[in-house]
């Protein structure tokens, strides 16, 4: 039995900014548009992974997302911008070595949005067996991203809003 499994997330027909992130975390200008215009795209890594946009592995499916669907690809981005600047101070314990940490630290890129059982976009880094906030990776690859979505859509709006997220 394969169990196919959809995700709804009603956002208000005219969000702002500062509805979606808070007024602390600073502005990305088009997030409410890419919002409303795209909505949010997830997808599972695999059916026994189960972490929405796993962002090590998202990688090297994005250069299919940005020639085939481009605004699906900015709109991911959009959200993994917004996880960069959120932090999660509940602590936890690593499965690999029992290390006791925070689930996820500001001003960096999370490894994924959440599990599909609980609160995605909301509650991230589902990842259990590592602390992702050191790995060296993770952030390179978001810089990267914003490079080449930018060079392939010319989106200015979309350059002015990621390129304060890859200098924190």
């Amino acid at each position: 039995t394969t169990l196919v499994r959809s995700l709804l997330v009603e956002v208000s027909s005219e969000p702002t900014n500062k509805d979606l992130m808070g007024s602390e975390m600073g502005e990305l200008s088009d997030l409410s548009r890419v919002l409303r215009d795209f909505g949010r795209f997830a997808y599972l890594e695999g059916q026994e992974y189960r972490m929405y946009n796993t962002y090590d592995v998202h990688f090297y499916a994005s250069f299919a997302l940005i020639m085939l669907w481009p605004q699906l690809q900015i709109s991911l981005q959009y959200d993994i911008a917004l996880a960069v600047l959120k932090e999660d101070r509940r602590r936890r314990r690593y499965l690999m070595d029992g290390q006791i940490s925070s689930v996820k630290t500001k001003n960096v890129v999370p490894h994924d949005v959440g599990d599909p059982e609980d609160e995605p976009w909301e509650r991230l880094n589902a990842y259990l067996i590592h602390d992702t906030a050191d790995w060296k990776d993770l952030n390179l690859k978001f810089v990267l991203q914003v490079y080449r979505d930018y060079y392939l859509t010319k989106s200015s709006s979309y350059l002015r809003d990621m390129w304060p997220i890859c200098q924190v």
